[in-house]
């Protein structure tokens, strides 16, 4: 179950104390690529990092992982007789250090974030915040959002609705996300562990990852719209080496499976009702997201 609000709380401090990080590229979304001591993934700041050592509330997940060879895992850990949250920021922010800086510049008005999540946590509840900003003469709030989910122990693919929360018509020039395993450091639970593999903002139909340019989308064709027992998926543009995943209408992981250029799928095991099919190419781009109805 997704719970959205307004950022409050710890979140929204980390969120409006913004400050604009300047850089050409945009970090990698799916988390394949890391630093060389491994405390975080390129382009995000993390507890370790920020610390400057393990203490093990971040690591390179390639065990657990549905989306390329490689995953962000955070984790509420003790240290020096603290509780911390396990906690990526997009950028190269650092909270131990007054004035320092996070969010990475980007322009568009996405109309939902998607996520590809597992959390495994009792009485602890996960966070996703975004925040969208102007700056020029002076800073301003484009859109804000925090969406906060229970523990699973599932993979979910989660679709965060924006397009309700933009409170300016203007276009933004910067972007923040942050992520953590606990919404409260006063209540959080130790060992809540939360992995993502994937996060992907999408545009009245078409998908991007965080980049100065939007993610060329798959041409393809899904087939038939309701189905019974098998699947097809036609496309004349060369696609191996991606992969395809199944989501239910809760966004659990049903089914997955290497592609080609045109395959079948059996789903006739599948509950009845409405499902996400989605490809991820080889670096773990989101280049196609479709739905079915299963009978």
């Amino acid at each position: 179950m997704l719970f959205m609000e307004k950022p409050v709380s710890f979140i929204f401090f980390l969120l409006i104390t913004i400050s604009l990080f300047s850089q050409n590229n945009i970090p990698n979304s799916s988390f394949e690529e890391w630093t060389t001591n491994g405390l975080s993934p390129k382009g995000w700041g993390t507890m370790d990092k920020w610390i400057g050592e393990n203490i093990f509330s971040t690591k390179k997940e390639t065990v657990d992982v549905v989306n390329g060879s490689a995953a962000l895992r955070l984790k509420t850990v003790s240290f020096q007789g603290q509780t911390l949250p396990g906690l990526a920021i997009l950028g190269e922010y650092n909270p131990f250090n007054a004035g320092g800086i996070f969010g990475i510049p980007f322009s568009g008005r996405p109309d939902t974030l998607h996520v590809i999540y597992k959390y495994k946590a009792q009485n602890d509840t996960a966070v996703f915040a975004i925040r969208l900003t102007g700056f020029g003469t002076k800073s301003e709030t484009i859109m804000s959002v925090i969406g906060r989910v229970p523990g699973d122990d599932i993979w979910i693919y989660l679709s965060l609705p924006l397009q309700n929360f933009y409170i300016s018509p203007n276009e933004p020039d910067s972007v923040t996300i942050a992520i953590t395993t606990s919404a409260n450091e006063q209540i959080a639970k130790i060992g809540s562990t939360l992995i993502v593999d994937g996060l992907y903002f999408s545009y009245k139909g078409s998908v991007s990852t965080y980049g100065g340019m939007a993610v060329k989308q798959l041409t393809g064709k899904l087939f038939p719209s309701v189905v019974n027992d098998q699947l097809n998926f036609s496309s004349e543009e060369v696609i191996s080496g991606s992969k395809w995943l199944i989501f239910d209408s809760n966004g659990v992981l049903k089914l997955s499976g290497k592609c080609d250029e045109n395959f079948i799928t059996d789903v006739s095991l599948l509950h009845s009702g409405m499902h996400n099919f989605i490809i991820l190419d080889i670096k773990g781009n989101q280049i196609y997201r479709n739905k079915f109805v299963k009978n």
